[in-house]
């Protein structure tokens, strides 16, 4: 049995199989390899999210330990906002059931542009050498609670693992 083709069929053909074979490369899709996922959480005007890479857990002189955050808070809204930075964005960070002392922070307030992830950076104090090395070491979760627009979401950070986790409560 003869089969024809013709040029036009041969073309069809042809381009069916080029994007099942690009698409087959697409099957295991994933960000590149050293990037974290995405955690972002939107809460009311805001997107939050936090890069445990870029955020440092360090020993200090005195023997305390401190712990600096690295969240990117983009303004959804339709201008640019001063927002209270420390005190009320980021109240609260727990090391297991120990709550930590906010540490000095040189900017209050933090002006967020429309559309422009900012980056703030909270910092708190471990004041006891065993629970820094617990944090270190991944034994202990840390738990930073965040705050905007009347709505919260608390991230779980471990920095043995460099994992994290996003749970919004309201």
């Amino acid at each position: 049995m003869e089969q024809t083709f013709s040029r036009r069929g041969f073309l069809k053909g042809a381009a069916a199989a080029a994007l099942a074979v690009s698409a087959m490369g697409l099957t295991g899709c994933s960000t590149d390899a050293g990037s974290e996922p995405s955690t972002a959480v939107i809460l009311g005007d805001y997107k939050v999210d936090l890069d445990l890479k870029r955020s440092v857990l360090g020993k200090n002189g005195d023997g305390s330990a401190t712990v600096k955050l690295s969240v990117f808070v983009t303004n959804n809204d339709a201008g640019a906002a001063a927002m209270p930075f420390i005190r009320s964005m980021f109240p609260s960070l727990y090391a297991g059931e120990t709550e930590l002392k906010a540490g000095n922070s040189k900017t209050e307030f933090a002006t967020l542009p429309m559309r422009v992830p900012t980056e703030c950076t909270p910092s708190f104090i471990i004041e006891d050498a065993d629970l820094y090395q617990q944090v270190n070491s991944g034994a202990v979760d840390l738990k930073l609670t965040v705050k905007l627009s009347g709505q919260t979401a608390v991230y779980t950070l471990n920095f043995g693992t460099l994992t994290k986790t996003v749970e919004k409560i309201g």
